[in-house]
C-alpha cells in the first residue's frame, strides 16, 4: 500500500515561495511605473513653462516691432548699427523672469537653471531649462539623478505695420518684382498668402525691401533682392477688411463718360458706364466715387488731386493711370470709408487689372482694398512715396520695368486712419 500517494497535496507552500520569489521584480516594476511617471510628468510642466517663457519674450519683439536688419553684404549678420543696439535686453529679461517666477516643483526647482538667447535679425527667443529628478523608489536602477533638459524657441511674425498682404492663396507670384522694379516698405510688413512655392518671385535687378516679409508658400530669389531674408510657410494672414461695413455708394446714376475740362470739380457719386479723365485739371470734392459698368480711366496729361476721397469699384471696373499724369489723393478720415483709399465690391470675383503708369503719383494716403484686383506698377518714377502711408490689401501685386512703390508707414503724420488688422501688435508662434 503506497501511503505516500494517498495522502492529500498542500501546494499553499509553492505559492508563497513563489509569491516571495516574484514580489520584489513586482514591486520593482510598480516603483519604476510611478518614477517614471513622475518624471514624464515633470518634463512636460518644465516643457510648458519654457515654452511660455520663449512666447513671451517672443512679444516683446512684436509688440515693439523692433528687429535688425542683415549687413549690407547681405549677409545674416547684424548691421553695424544693429550689432551696437541690443534690441534683445528686453525679450531676454522677460523671458527670464516668466521662466524663473514658473518653476514651481519644490524638490528641483533650486537646482533648474535657466538660459536665455535670443536673435534680433529673426526676432526669436529660445529659452533651455536644466533641472534633475531624483527617483522614489528605484535609486539604484536610475541614474540618480536624473538629468530633465528642455527646450522651446518662439519667434515673432512681423510687426504692428503692415504694407502689404496679398491675398491669392492658389497662384504663384503672388508679389511679383521684376526688370528693375522696387518694392519698399522699410518699416512695416509684407505677407504673401499665397501656398506656392513660388509665392513671391524676385527676377533680374528687382528688389523687396522691408521690415519683415513672410510667405504662406516659398520663395523664388535667385537674386538675392530681398531684404531681409524672407521667412517662408508662414500661416495665411487674414484678410483685415473682409468684414469692414461699407454703405452701399450714395447718389443718382452720373453717365459715364469723359471729362476734357480745364479745372472743373468732380462730385462724388455713382458714375455708370465708368470714368475716363482725359487732359484735364480735376478737382475731387470730398466723397465716394463708384465706378460701374466700366473703367476709371486718367490719361494724357491729367491732374487729379482731392482729399477725403474713395473710390468703389463694381463688378469688373478696373483702373488705368497714364503715365504723363499727375495723382495726389488721400482718403476720408471719418465715417466708414475712413482711411479706404480704393475698395472693390465684395461681389467682384473676376480677376481685374489696377495699372499705375503714372510718373507723377507720389501722394496715395490710404489703403487699397482690391480683394481681386491685380494691382500693377510700371511707372519710371517712384509712386506713394511722399504719401504719409499708404497700404495695399490686394489679390496680387507686380512691379515692373524701373518702376518704384514706396510704401511709407508714418501713420503719425496724417489724419487719415489705418483700418484695423493693419496696425496690430505682430504674431508669435512656437517654432520648436
Amino acid at each position: 500500500m503506497n501511503v505516500q500517494g494517498s495522502l492529500p497535496k498542500d501546494e499553499d507552500g509553492n505559492v508563497a515561495i513563489l509569491f516571495g520569489l516574484l514580489a520584489p521584480v513586482l514591486f520593482a516594476l510598480a516603483g519604476a511605473g510611478i518614477d517614471y511617471g513622475r518624471y514624464v510628468a515633470m518634463r512636460a510642466a518644465y516643457q510648458e513653462v519654457a515654452d511660455s517663457a520663449a512666447l513671451a519674450g517672443a512679444r516683446e519683439y512684436a509688440l515693439s516691432g523692433t528687429g535688425a536688419k542683415r549687413a549690407s553684404d547681405g549677409s545674416n549678420r547684424l548691421s553695424a548699427s544693429a550689432a551696437t543696439n541690443d534690441n534683445g535686453a528686453v525679450p531676454k529679461s522677460v523671458a527670464e523672469s516668466v521662466a524663473r517666477k514658473s518653476i514651481v516643483d519644490e524638490d528641483s526647482s533650486e537646482n533648474a537653471k535657466v538660459a536665455v538667447a535670443t536673435d534680433d535679425y529673426m526676432k526669436s527667443v529660445e529659452v533651455e531649462i536644466s533641472t534633475s529628478f531624483t527617483p522614489t523608489f528605484l535609486v539604484g536602477m536610475f541614474r540618480s539623478p536624473m538629468p530633465v533638459n528642455v527646450r522651446s524657441q518662439a519667434q515673432a511674425s512681423g510687426q504692428g505695420k503692415i504694407c502689404v498682404i496679398t491675398l491669392d492663396t492658389d497662384n504663384g507670384g503672388a508679389v511679383f518684382v521684376e526688370g528693375d522694379g522696387t518694392l519698399s516698405g522699410e518699416d512695416c510688413s509684407m505677407y504673401a498668402n499665397s501656398s506656392k512655392p513660388d509665392a513671391i518671385v524676385v527676377q533680374n535687378n528687382g528688389r523687396i525691401e522691408a521690415a519683415f516679409v513672410c510667405s504662406s508658400g516659398g520663395v523664388s530669389d535667385a537674386v538675392g533682392g530681398i531684404d531681409p531674408e524672407p521667412l517662408t510657410d508662414c500661416p495665411p494672414k487674414q484678410d483685415p477688411l473682409a468684414t469692414r461695413g461699407v454703405d452701399p455708394p450714395r447718389g443718382g446714376g452720373l453717365l459715364g463718360g469723359v471729362v476734357s475740362v480745364v479745372t472743373p470739380t468732380l462730385d462724388p457719386g455713382i458714375y455708370d458706364g465708368g470714368l475716363t479723365i482725359d487732359d484735364a485739371d480735376v478737382t475731387l470734392a470730398p466723397g465716394v466715387y463708384a465706378i460701374k459698368n466700366g473703367d476709371l480711366i486718367i490719361s494724357g496729361a491729367s491732374r487729379v488731386v482731392g482729399e477725403g476721397v474713395s473710390f468703389h469699384f463694381f463688378d469688373k471696373a478696373g483702373m488705368s493711370v497714364g503715365p504723363d499724369t499727375t495723382l495726389e489723393l488721400s482718403a476720408p478720415t471719418t465715417g466708414d470709408r475712413a482711411g479706404i483709399l480704393m475698395y472693390q465690391d465684395p461681389a467682384a470675383n473676376d480677376l481685374i487689372e489696377f495699372r499705375i503708369s503714372s510718373n507723377d503719383a507720389r501722394k496715395l494716403v490710404g489703403t487699397i482694398y482690391l480683394k481681386s484686383g491685380y494691382f500693377l506698377v510700371d511707372s519710371q518714377s517712384p509712386v506713394a512715396g511722399d504719401s504719409a502711408y499708404t497700404a495695399l490689401v490686394v489679390n496680387r501685386l507686380r512691379v515692373t520695368g524701373a518702376a518704384s512703390l514706396v510704401l511709407n508707414s508714418n501713420y503719425g503724420d496724417t489724419a487719415v486712419p489705418v483700418p484695423l488688422g493693419l496696425n496690430s501688435p505682430g504674431e508669435v508662434s512656437l517654432r520648436n
